[in-house]
């Protein structure tokens, strides 16, 4: 995006990118806390035996 907005402030001097900047939405889960379900699918994966799918890793992450 910074490229972009250097080459329009080089073909206008006075052009604004701020309006069409990317805003960033962050919508927490309300069940689960920031990482809270990476930190718990690890601890899985570190106390299997064999390698798990992701439903496998679900299905783990709900029984516990």
């Amino acid at each position: 995006m910074k490229h972009v907005e250097a080459v329009l402030h080089l073909r206008e001097s006075g052009f604004n990118a701020r309006p069409i900047s990317i805003k960033r939405r962050n919508n927490p889960n309300p069940l689960f806390k920031r990482g809270h379900v990476i930190r718990g699918a690890l601890g899985i994966l570190r106390t299997a035996t064999t390698p798990m799918s992701a439903e496998e890793i679900a299905l783990a992450l709900f029984r516990s």
